[in-house]
């Protein structure tokens, strides 16, 4: 039966992240011919060269420091039994059969032409007792190969076989590994299991015909320990070589599933045991790698064609066979072994880990103490953690711990049976209880660096100076912003007043004319304005009306003009807002307008001078706090309530009002 071969080769899948798969096909036929050849003729020390050839518009006449320039080719020679007439008939025959015992699926020499324009060979073997040099280029053209020179050479002429991948076709060439340190670290991972045989060629690699400073690849594969473990899964045996390796390109553990000795697909284990991430120790003291390599009669069976994958449910779709095992079955499996194998070496950093955890916590994070009796949980998190890394996993750690909780409550909700659930209930409202007051605490930490930061804004900077108004203003209330604008947690209303955080609209350092509610052409801007209905502070006394108007001065300000006056300031803005038919508000239709009997409540936070307290005294109505640390007053033609408290008392009070929480969580100074 006839076939087309340019169609065959195009029919091949070759993934753009596969550039290199070309050349481990090349040296795993050289490993197997070496190996053919030794069992026919003796042991003897095989040998394989792989050179890297590069763009020629890149090279530098440097050859000592080469560049690292794109790749453009390849060659690989070995001392293997070559190119022999049965050998040549079966790289003619697509599909072959003739390296079955090996694994070989017969199409891997279909991947050169795949990635390279070129490919050429040139092969000396013995025959019968005499020795042949043939030559010929693997093309699409025809059959493939054309021409195919052989000729009889010297009895003394090498037995070696060298292939030229020429012309790296483009994805591939692009996304082809450039170092060659990290090829050969590629290759190592591999053909990993070949390395690990007594019987493995020497593999070395240079930079074009260059013979220094060659590469060994077999140095990369340098073992401290070996150890072989079984598992099954779904009545499926595998075999896993555990192994600690002293060298390595990364500190990231890997777990390698292989095919007839190869490795075809590799899985990271850093995040599914944190504590074998980064260079492990042994008892010794000697640092070290971890790879395992897994092994199996159903993985042999199911890799595909290109070598890429397997041919198993990834776990994902629907379990249509129940007696197969899906990859996501045989990955847990082996990632079990794996825990089981390190849990010597990670033991000792998971200890100091989950230490290290809990002194975050209790000294610098109460709002996590929740998560310490979660050692499962706990023990996901990385080590070796900066603190601000380590904030961030254990909020997540807690997401999580909230996101079970609400599914623990579903499930109770749904539940149709009459079974007893109290017991279930009273975990759940106990795990949920922790969780919250933990964010409670966390609540008030932030209050308590919400306050010494809002005290160091009272006193004199670095230059002596006080800082201005807005370091104050945009503690309490972020500037330029609406209610619609922020969320609660960005304010900080509570330093006032615990109240004005429930509010229906407010405005913060914007004109009253910019006010969206507000039918206001003033140019006036106070700090902050807060409404009731519809707009934002409600005292919850419905149907009365109020509206509270906030400013602040700067700290330390000891000169003000009768323009300045704060108390004149604020009853302005009172006036204004009062002007009959520039002052109503609306929403959905419905006009509510500030009346006579809107009370308006207006509050003036700024260092009392003497200067202060002076114009104050003399404004008619004020009367000085019992603790003299402020004034009061009502204006009654304006229905106004108007305070002016100093910043010390402003904070002392604050402070007062937080006491009992800060003094619970051991926040004293």
């Amino acid at each position: 039966m006839d076939f087309c071969f340019r169609r065959r080769v195009e029919k091949i899948t070759l993934g753009r992240g596969d550039a290199l798969l070309p050349l481990f096909e090349a040296i795993v036929n050289s490993m197997q011919e070496i190996r053919n050849r030794q069992d026919a003729c003796g042991l003897f020390d095989g040998y394989i060269q792989v050179r890297i050839y590069r763009d020629k518009a890149q090279t530098v006449l440097d050859l000592e420091n080469p560049p690292e320039s794109w790749v453009h080719g390849f060659s690989v020679t070995d001392n293997g039994t070559g190119f022999t007439s049965v050998n040549m008939e079966s790289f003619r025959t697509s599909d072959s059969e003739l390296k079955k015992d090996f694994g070989g699926q017969g199409v891997g020499r279909l991947l050169w032409l795949k990635a390279f324009e070129n490919v050429s060979i040139t092969s000396t073997f013995e025959e019968t007792g005499k020795r042949y040099k043939r030559k010929f280029r693997f093309s699409l053209d025809d059959d493939g190969v054309s021409p195919d020179y052989v000729n009889l050479v010297p009895t003394d002429e090498a037995i070696e076989t060298t292939i030229r991948l020429d012309a790296y076709k483009s994805p591939f060439k692009e996304r082809c590994t450039r170092g060659v340190n990290l090829i050969a670290d590629r290759i190592a991972e591999h053909c990993f299991l070949y390395f690990m045989n007594d019987r493995c060629p020497n593999v070395t690699i240079h930079e074009g015909d260059n013979d220094k400073n060659g590469v060994s690849v077999n140095a990369k594969v340098d073992i401290l320990t070996k150890e072989t473990a079984h598992f099954t899964v779904a009545g499926h045996q595998f075999t896993m070589v555990n192994l600690n390796l002293a060298k390595g390109s990364t500190v990231e553990q890997k777990i390698h599933y292989c095919a007839d000795n190869r490795t075809v697909e590799t899985k990271s284990i850093n995040s599914l045991i944190p504590d074998a991430a980064g260079h492990l120790k042994t008892k010794e003291g000697n640092r070290f790698i971890y790879k395992a390599f897994v092994t199996g009669p159903l993985l042999d069976k199911t890799v595909n064609e290109m070598r890429d994958s397997f041919r198993i449910a990834t776990g994902a779709e629907l379990d249509l066979y129940d007696d197969e095992p899906t990859l996501k079955d045989i990955f847990e499996g082996s990632v079990r072994e794996a825990a089981r194998y390190l849990s010597p070496y990670t033991k000792v950093i998971a200890e100091a880990k989950i230490e290290d955890i809990s002194k975050y916590i209790k000294e610098k994070a109460y709002w996590f103490k929740h998560l310490l009796k979660n050692q499962e949980a706990l023990n996901k998190i990385p080590p070796g953690l900066t603190e601000t890394d380590l904030d961030i996993q254990l909020y997540r750690v807690d997401q999580e711990v909230g996101r079970q909780n609400r599914e623990r409550l579903h499930a109770i909700e749904i539940r149709s049976d009459t079974e007893d659930v109290t017991e279930d209930i009273d975990r759940l409202m106990k795990d949920i209880g922790e969780r919250e007051q933990s964010k409670l605490a966390e609540y008030v930490v932030q209050r308590r660096v919400i306050l010494d930061l809002f005290e160091k804004r009272l006193g004199v900077n670095a230059d002596g100076q006080y800082p201005p108004e807005k370091a104050i203003h945009s503690i309490v209330y972020p500037m330029r912003a609406t209610s619609d604008d922020c969320m609660p947690d960005t304010q900080n209303l509570w330093i006032i007043d615990e109240r004005l955080s429930y509010h229906s609209y407010l405005a913060s350092d914007k004109l009253l004319s910019s006010i969206k509610h507000a039918k206001s052409k003033s140019a006036m801007r106070p700090d902050i304005a807060v409404f009731n209905r519809p707009i934002i502070f409600s005292d919850g006394t419905q149907p009365t009306q109020s509206v509270v108007i906030i400013e602040f001065k700067q700290a330390g300000r000891n000169k003000y003009s009768d323009k300045e006056n704060p108390v004149k300031q604020v009853l302005a803005e009172v006036t204004k807002l009062r002007t009959p038919n520039r002052n109503s508000f609306g929403e959905d239709g419905r006009l509510i307008t500030i009346g006579d009997g809107t009370l308006f409540y207006c509050y003036v936070y700024a260092t009392l001078t003497t200067q202060l307290r002076d114009t104050i005294v003399t404004s008619p109505g004020f009367h000085p706090m019992p603790d003299n640390m402020g004034y009061f007053a009502y204006h009654d033609p304006l229905n106004t309530w108007i305070e002016v408290v100093d910043y010390e008392k402003l904070l002392s009070d604050a402070k007062k009002r937080n006491a009992i929480l800060f003094h619970k969580l051991g926040l004293r100074r």
